[in-house]
Formats: C-alpha cells, structure tokens, sequence
C-alpha cells in the first residue's frame, strides 16, 4: 500500500505477508509491483518505510530493491528511504531495469 506523504511525488510504503505465506518470494514481488506501479502510473520520485528491527527477512528484502536505512541498527524501529536514481529523470516503465523482475 501507497500513502501519499508530505508532495505528490513522495509516498510511504505498507507491506504486509501473513506468515503462512512468508519465505516464498511474495514479498519480494508484491514489494517490486508496488513501487514500479509508484514509478510509472505516480511518477514517485522518493518511498520509505518503516521496519521491526527484529524482522530480518523483511530489511533483506528491502535493502535488496534499493531502500537504504535512514537510522542506525540497534532501535526498535528501522526508518529507511528509496530515491528514484538519479538517471531516471523520466519513468522508463517496462524498461526499467530496476523493475524487471516485477513482471
């Protein structure tokens, strides 16, 4: 889920896998779904979240499709930030290399 933030083009990002269907890749793609639908229909140029410190899987996951933390490790809750790269001046959608496993 996208909730619009403080401009148009930020939003903060909502995940959530039951844990029945955790550890199978769903995650990974609804997560990339989401922020390359951000991209190409919302034109977002910043996302961020927040994590339980003590969901490991979870920070993996997001650490692997770009998002970088914004606080140190060690709190309770991990704050962490995804900027449209530089290079991307102009959403590419399905050539979007960043977004390619989406599909």
């Amino acid at each position: 889920m996208l909730c619009p933030g403080p401009r148009p083009s930020e939003a903060e990002l909502g995940v959530f896998i039951h844990q029945d269907y955790r550890g199978r890749g769903l995650g990974k793609r609804l997560l990339l779904c989401t922020l390359h639908y951000g991209c190409k229909h919302l034109e977002l140029s910043r996302v961020w979240l927040s994590v339980q410190a003590e969901n490991v899987m979870a920070i993996d996951c997001f650490k692997s499709v770009g998002f970088y933390p914004m606080q140190r490790p060690g709190t309770l809750t991990w704050e962490f930030d995804m900027e449209r790269p530089s290079h991307c001046e102009r959403c590419r959608g399905e050539d979007c290399p960043a977004f390619r496993e989406s599909h």
